[in-house]
């Protein structure tokens, strides 16, 4: 009997070499703390279950801590800590407790459907598709990953950023869910993972609300439905809902049922998700001329920092954005960490320094954050308004026109909106506005302004904010102010405030 158990347990030789593959060759700053060295260990249990387990039928599957406890036993560096293996493991659900999830509520073309999985094991419960985020990962990115890992589809294309519901569990864990809207109920799913999810079904939402759907565990489920069902009253359906009642649950994946022919299937469109996902990034050699049209070509005082050399990344990364991702709908946009990462992994010379990244972002953050920053508070005749800018992206605050100092940068995707703005309105505060660039200087303001009083009366007839430019679209040139795309009557602005249009974008930089 002994020896059978023998047999059916991994070697030390297996062992040293998945714990030198996955702990001790990660990054020095994964191996901080327990926390972080047992997620490096988990890797390598799923590692061992889904790869050396399956191709070797006489070595036994095991639980998680019985692995653990096996690969510390096998490496000199952990064997002393094997005593406290108790206190690690408490630790260490405390700490995954902790760390935000992020994933996808994805509907059907009615919104009458939602799509959930079942985990591997048979007490694991049914769930949206979400996973923890990792370390500096975006809550969307996260979102993106962890749905396609878990079902086998990109929803990149489909998900919005603004769009998501929020929930914290046992006042430690937030978890963030986006909801992907239209997917087709045909669409094929399949989990890229292994011995992760067991079953993949659409569900009708009026049974999950009222509990109608017997046997099933939807503890992970029912916190988020009172606001989906807010969010789905708001955003009516392209596609009319379905006559027959009651709906019924539709399974579209099932690990027990699945053949070896379906798991074919099911691997190519994985496959072929994952290429239409390469395909959509930027080529080597865009990347290459990217990295030496802005990297290497660019002055050398430039480059004797990583902050200074990041300035000039940045500056490529501008001009992926703005010239190639819109002269190349195949290709998608990145973010600046994404970029950079990328643009890094082509470089032989900047490859090295792929470990620290997360090290050279915070460092870089803190050097612009001590870049003094110049700009001007434009106010009109009369002293009651003042221009206020807003950026490019969805998130972006309004503010007074300002920059950093000697940044060089020139940015077609900066500014999305100028408005003028009452400024008694400012101090009262308009819903829905992010002033806190503006409030700090709404003070000292107002006194300069009771010492400098206008001449010219004022208006009390017009209701700000008054748009004078905003951007409704994206073209492949310059975007140019037109009568369409002003939210006000270009007629009234002009004549109560008998200000200059063109000489208020000329001095923005900003050519109309």
């Amino acid at each position: 009997m002994s020896k059978k158990i023998r047999k059916c347990v991994p070697s030390n030789e297996l062992l040293e070499d998945l714990c030198i593959r996955f702990v001790l060759n990660a990054p020095e700053e994964d191996r901080q703390s327990f926390a972080r060295i047992l997620f490096l260990v988990e890797s390598a249990y799923w590692y061992y279950e889904d790869n050396v387990v399956e191709n070797d039928p006489r070595l036994k599957s095991l639980p998680f801590k019985g692995f653990t406890c096996l690969l510390f036993k096998s490496c000199e560096l952990f064997s002393p800590y094997l005593a406290h293996i108790d206190d690690i493991f408490r630790d260490f659900s405390s700490y995954k407790s902790r760390v935000p999830v992020a994933g996808a509520i994805i509907l059907d073309e009615t919104y009458e459907r939602c799509l959930l999985v079942k985990g591997w094991k048979k007490s694991s419960t049914w769930s949206f598709p979400r996973g923890k985020k990792s370390k500096d990962e975006e809550d969307y990115d996260c979102a993106i990953r962890e749905v396609l890992e878990e079902t086998g589809f990109d929803v990149s294309e489909l998900l919005k950023k603004e769009e998501y519901i929020e929930s914290t569990f046992r006042g430690e864990q937030t978890v963030r869910l986006y909801i992907v809207a239209g997917v087709k109920d045909d669409t094929a799913f399949a989990p890229l993972t292994k011995k992760e999810i067991s079953q993949i079904a659409w569900h009708p939402l009026d049974r999950l609300d009222d509990g109608g759907v017997t046997g099933f565990k939807l503890y992970m489920v029912a916190p988020f439905l009172a606001n989906l069902k807010s969010w789905i009253s708001k955003h009516s359906s392209s596609v009319a809902r379905r006559r027959e009642k009651p709906l019924k649950s539709i399974c579209v994946w099932n690990a027990k049922t699945t053949t070896k022919t379906e798991r074919s299937y099911n691997k190519r469109a994985s496959k072929q998700s994952l290429k239409k996902i390469m395909s959509s990034l930027p080529s080597k050699k865009i990347l290459d001329d990217l990295y030496t049209r802005f990297v290497v070509n660019g002055p050398e005082e430039e480059k004797q920092s990583m902050n200074r050399l990041m300035f000039l990344v940045e500056s490529g990364h501008w001009y992926y954005e703005d010239n190639v991702v819109e002269n190349d709908k195949t290709l998608k946009s990145l973010s600046f960490r994404e970029f950079t990462r990328l643009l890094f992994n082509n470089s032989d010379v900047l490859r090295p320094h792929v470990a620290n990244m997360d090290k050279i972002f915070r460092d870089f953050g803190y050097y612009k954050s001590r870049i003094p920053v110049a700009g001007a508070i434009i106010l009109d005749e009369t002293c009651e308004r003042c221009l206020l800018v807003k950026g490019w992206k969805k998130s972006s605050n309004w503010s007074f026109p300002r920059g950093k100092k000697n940044t060089n940068e020139e940015d077609d995707k900066e500014i999305s909106q100028i408005s003028w703005f009452r400024l008694d309105g400012l101090e009262s505060g308009f819903a829905g506005l992010k002033l806190f660039e503006v409030a700090p200087f709404l003070a000292s303001l107002k006194s300069w302004i009771s010492k400098h009083m206008s001449p010219l009366s004022i208006d009390k007839h017009l209701k700000p904010p008054l748009c004078v430019w905003t951007t409704t679209r994206k073209t492949r040139t310059k975007i140019t102010v037109t009568s369409t795309e002003r939210r006000c009557n270009v007629k009234p602005w002009k004549q109560s405030l008998k200000v200059n249009k063109s000489a208020i974008l000329q001095a923005l930089g900003i050519c109309s």
